[in-house]
């Protein structure tokens, strides 16, 4: 049975704080997670061991929801993803984030494939990545920031830029899936059509490799939003693609809604 989605209105009030405590796991369980680091780097892999964040516990009262983090590494979040059901509850990293559907002035939703440098290799997925501390306000996690890092990292768009970005909008609030992921679902409105924001990327891709560097998305999706535009890519393409991006797209054309 496929693991249930959740998604919901975003709250009214929502609150991401990180606790002073870090993530302490047996020394067996370590161990592992450091052996199976080491293998990665032998095989060629090229990730830098910084810092995630995990999900300890979450509060709801009423409209108001507060997701408390706890501090961990790189290598506790790669080894939950390539042990999926091994892990107990306490040992599995759950990690929050944010992430964007991208809609063009003329109505094509953006997403991509992720390139095969990166930790998701030919994944499709929304605009969007882990929280780390260039997110952290104190004791607070800034969401709406860290979407707006991952815009120009992944797209080259400055989500600040009123001539170019309409509208950034937190929709919807997701938990359950794969790993019970938590993610805020966010909609960015752009004022140039899909023509326009494809010469722009070009640009910006051109810019990343003369860099020396891979851009971070190998492939770009356009989307039409329209229902029947959606039910046909969600049944033709069978490429891997993240938890949340089925129902999101299906609510973005109007096939689906939340609670």
């Amino acid at each position: 049975m496929e693991p249930v989605i959740r998604m919901q209105q975003i709250p009214a009030d929502l609150t991401v704080r990180l606790l002073s405590e870090k993530v302490s796991l047996s020394a067996a369980w370590q161990e592992k997670i450091d052996a199976h680091w080491e293998r990665l780097l032998a095989e060629g892999k090229t990730y830098t061991r910084g810092e995630c964040f995990t999900v300890s516990d979450v509060v709801f009262e009423g409209e108001r929801v507060e997701v408390l983090l706890k501090q961990t590494d790189y290598a506790h979040y790669l080894y939950t993803l390539h042990h999926k059901g091994e892990l107990p509850a306490d040992v599995a990293i759950r990690v929050m984030y944010a992430a964007a559907l991208v809609e063009t002035a003329d109505g094509r939703l953006v997403f991509g494939e992720m390139g095969q440098q990166t930790g998701h290799p030919g994944r499709l997925q929304a605009i969007g990545g882990g929280l780390d501390f260039h997110d952290v306000e104190g004791d607070r996690l800034d969401l709406r920031g860290s979407l707006l890092r991952e815009l120009e990292e992944e797209l080259g768009l400055d989500g600040t830029d009123a001539a170019v970005v309409k509208s950034v909008a937190p929709l919807y609030f997701k938990g359950g899936g794969d790993y019970d992921f938590l993610v805020v679902l966010y909609k960015v409105t752009l004022h140039l059509s899909a023509e326009a924001f494809l010469v722009r990327h070009r640009a910006f891709e051109r810019e990343v490799r003369a860099r020396g560097e891979q851009p971070e998305l190998s492939e770009l999706i356009l989307l039409p939003k329209d229902p029947q535009a959606v039910e046909a890519f969600l049944r033709e393409d069978s490429r891997w693609r993240v938890d949340y991006l089925a129902p999101f797209l299906r609510v973005e054309a109007g096939l689906g809604t939340v609670d």
